[in-house]
């Protein structure tokens, strides 16, 4: 995560989790209201309400240069959004030789030709992708589950 943060911070806070090792959780604040939601396929709850998103178009307009966000809350105040990372910060997380995490393409205003940008973890070792694995065992492990 020290790779990491001075690229995400900007998006976001960090927050600690208590584990056996230094762990931290990037909480995207980043909130932008960028949902065409005429161009979308949405499907609604009986108030009107967005259920899921089932094919997303975004306003490249709203985003601008904005490497990393999620879309603001329902009017109930619960958040359906996932995060989104434009394809510069993709490849810049690339850069710094990370491995076992992957990005899929979910829109582009562009025609594109590749729709998955992976880092696939090493054949031997510990993978990020089985780091976060564990911890989350653990977690449900101390919580009863």
């Amino acid at each position: 995560m020290k790779l990491l943060r001075p690229t995400l911070e900007p998006y976001g806070e960090f927050l600690p989790l208590r584990a056996d090792e230094p762990i931290s959780l990037c909480n995207v604040t980043t909130v932008i209201d960028a949902l065409d939601e005429e161009r979308s396929k949405i499907v609604r709850f009986d108030d009107g309400g967005i259920m899921v998103i089932e094919s997303l178009v975004l306003r490249a307009d709203a985003i601008g240069g904005t490497e990393i966000f999620k879309l603001p809350e329902r009017a109930d105040g619960v958040r359906i959004s996932d995060i989104y990372l434009q394809e510069t910060i993709v490849r810049r997380i690339g850069e710094l030789g990370l491995k076992g995490i992957a990005f899929n393409l979910v829109w582009s205003d562009e025609p594109v030709g590749q729709g998955r940008i992976e880092y696939p973890g090493v054949e031997k070792g510990i993978s990020t992708a089985s780091s976060l694995t564990r911890f989350w065992a653990g977690l449900r492990r101390r919580a009863g589950f």
